[in-house]
This record gives structure tokens, sequence and C-alpha cells, in this order.
């Protein structure tokens, strides 16, 4: 493979949400429907995920070439070709998300978002309550909270869907997107290489960084999660008394 070079794609502000996220979500995943420390391991992990989404929002709009939405965003002409050449096994490589790559995208980041608000708002009655649900009356947070059950396993069934694709892709084209997902480069022939734009310089992530750890010391402040880890608990005793 002549003429090829490595080039900067993904900045190292998306990488490192991309696993974040990961992280995050999987912990969230792992530890819902628990209780005591586990429950306030579930509300710190939630937090986490909307952190990572208004960094993410953030940065869509000032960060790196690629990492924006206007990049990956493509219009329904667009997304129908690409999937008819994927229908042939032939589909074009593209330097940042491919077409359904970029949808696919947005689904997840919405389903999220989606997820994180019913969870602030759910609650079941004598159970388990997100940090906001004494704003709403019982019966409507107990069904945003089953709401909240089925953005959950969404974002699981989206997330294997992802990985499938990422596969299919390599296949297809030889492209292996999670090595470019850690090192953030890939080899590219010299013609695309010249038309790369170079990434967000540093101020840009040290500006989306400190509006969202400000937001982060707001929100984590104000949940009292000893509060959290002992109500459950408290509620069984009363319950085991009124028996």
């Amino acid at each position: 493979m002549t003429g090829l070079r490595a080039v900067p794609v993904w900045d190292f502000p998306t990488r490192v949400f991309h696993w974040l996220l990961v992280l995050a979500v999987a912990v969230s995943y792992v530890t819902g429907g628990e209780e005591g420390w586990l429950f306030a391991l579930h509300t710190a992990s939630g937090y986490v995920v909307a952190l990572l989404l208004l960094f993410r929002l953030i940065w869509s709009v000032i960060g790196s070439p690629h990492s924006r939405f206007s990049d990956f965003v493509y219009g329904r002409q667009v997304v129908a070709d690409y999937v008819r050449r994927l229908l042939t096994l032939a589909p074009p490589r593209y330097v940042g998300h491919n077409p359904l790559g970029g949808w696919m995208i947005v689904l997840m980041l919405v389903v999220l978002s989606l997820a994180v608000l019913t969870g602030l708002f759910s609650g079941e009655e004598g159970g388990l309550a997100g940090p906001l649900s004494s704003l709403l009356a019982a019966p409507l947070s107990e069904a945003i909270g089953e709401g909240h059950e089925v953005f959950a396993n969404l974002i699981l069934l989206l997330a294997v869907v992802h990985v499938c694709g990422v596969l299919v892709d390599w296949w297809l084209t030889g492209e292996n997107l999670i090595s470019a997902m850690v090192s953030g480069r890939k080899q590219l022939d010299e013609t695309l290489a010249a038309a790369e734009k170079p990434v967000a310089p540093a101020w840009r992530m040290i500006l989306a960084a400190g509006i969202v750890a400000i937001a982060g010391v707001i929100v984590f402040a104000k949940t009292d999660f000893a509060a959290l880890m002992t109500a459950q608990a408290e509620h069984k005793d009363i319950s085991h008394d009124d028996d």
C-alpha cells in the first residue's frame, strides 16, 4: 500500500468522550435496579453520562472538523446512495463517519439523553427514585420509570448494532475503525491527506471541559449520595415494622 500516510482524524477529546461514555453507560446498565451503594453508583454514572453528552453537544459546534455534526449528518439522498452501495457489498470509504454511522451516533445520543432525563424523574412507590421524582405525581413518576427501563434496553440494542456495523465496515472496506478511535489516525492517500483540516486547538477543549466541570460540580454537590444509599434500607425497615 503505497502513497498512504497516517493522518489525525479523531481528536483527543472525541476519543476520550467515546471511551468514557462506553464505560459510564456500562456501569449505569449493570447497576440499574440495584439498591444501596449500587443505586448511588447508578445515579453517579448517570450524571457522568449527562455531562459527557453536554460535552459532546458543545464539541459538535467548536470541535475538530470530523467531530462536528455538520461533518457526518448527511441528507436522505446521500444515505440512500450509501445503503445501495452497502447492499452490493461495496460501500464507499469516508474519512469521517459514513452516512449510516453518522445517523447511528445521532440516534444513540438522543436515546441516551432520553434515558438520562427519564432517570432523573423516574420512581416507584416505596422503591428506587430519581433525584427529581418528587417533583411529579407518583403515577407519572412510575410511568416515566418504565420508560427509563425501555430506553436503557434500547441503548444496549443500539450498542450491539453499532459494534456490528463497525465490524461489517472493517470486513468490507478493510478499515479498522476501532484502532482509529484509539489512535485517532487513519491511513489516507496523499490527495485526501492534503485536504484534511487540522484538529481543533487546545483552548477549545479547555473551554468545553471547563463548562462541563462547572456543571459537574454543581450537580454532584447538590446530590446527597449518602441518603441515596440508605433510603432503601430505611424503607424496608419501615415496611417490616408495619408487618
